[in-house]
Formats: structure tokens, C-alpha cells, sequence
């Protein structure tokens, strides 16, 4: 056997590990992760770096549906949300379909026929995208 053919013998298939990785995209990733530890300089990089790949998935659209009043956005949504298999943020899905630690409160508000408070209703918001399923998937708001 020639040297080329024992060279070319021993090469790995599938295509190279270069290859594999530009077409997964992990050379993004590691730029990205890479810069997010220069900037962030946390004491433990490597639970910061398990942290950032569970949390970070630019990746995900983020639809935001507006529209005045009966005008279709909640059917739109669902129609959205089936379709890209998304994760739908409402108002009603933060009150009563979600167990979110502020929701007790809000619901306090609106049994007593008040307004609940814009600060509220952005903490809902927060924790409630906070969540694993709201950032690995594309989330829809109506």
C-alpha cells in the first residue's frame, strides 16, 4: 500500500472535525461564549459557561403580535404558537395558566376589579421569560 492511500486510510469519516463544526455552528458558540466570559469576568468560569449554554439562544424569534382590540391577535397567536410549536405570553396565560411566585398578587388585583400595577406586570413578564422553556423556544406575545 502506498504512504497516500495508508494517509488517506486512517483520515476520520464523516468530513473533518472543521468541517463538522462550521456546519453546527460551534465556532459561533465559542466566540460567543468567549466573549461573554472576557466581558463578564465571573469568579467560576466554567458554571458561568454551563449557565450561558442552558440560558442563551439567540437562535429562538422572539413575536410580538400587535393590533387594537379584536382584531385577531390572540387567534393569530395560537396559530403562531402551533405552528412553531411557541410558547404563548398573555396576559391570561399569566394569571391563570402559569405558577409564577407574583401571581397570587396580581390575581388579588384583579379579583378586587383593580388595575394591576405596570411594575407587576413586568415582573410577571421577567420571571415568566426567565423560565428554560420561554428562552430555548421561540416565544409569541399577543
Amino acid at each position: 500500500m502506498a504512504e497516500a492511500d495508508v494517509e488517506d486510510a486512517a483520515r476520520p469519516w464523516p468530513p473533518p472535525a472543521g468541517a463538522y463544526a462550521e456546519e453546527r455552528g460551534l465556532f459561533q458558540l465559542l466566540q460567543t461564549m468567549l466573549e461573554e466570559l472576557l466581558i463578564h469576568k465571573p469568579d467560576d468560569p466554567i458554571e458561568f459557561m454551563i449557565n450561558h449554554l442552558k440560558e442563551n439562544n439567540d437562535d429562538a424569534p422572539r413575536i410580538c403580535v400587535l393590533g387594537p382590540p379584536a382584531s385577531g391577535k390572540t387567534t393569530a397567536a395560537m396559530w403562531l404558537c402551533k405552528h412553531f410549536n411557541a410558547i404563548r405570553v398573555s396576559q391570561e396565560t399569566l394569571l391563570f395558566k402559569e405558577v409564577l411566585m407574583q401571581t397570587e398578587e396580581a390575581k388579588a388585583y384583579k379579583e378586587r376589579n383593580q388595575k394591576i400595577p405596570n411594575a407587576l406586570w413586568a415582573n410577571l413578564i421577567q420571571e415568566r421569560l426567565s423560565n428554560v422553556d420561554c428562552i430555548k423556544q421561540v416565544r409569541i406575545a399577543p
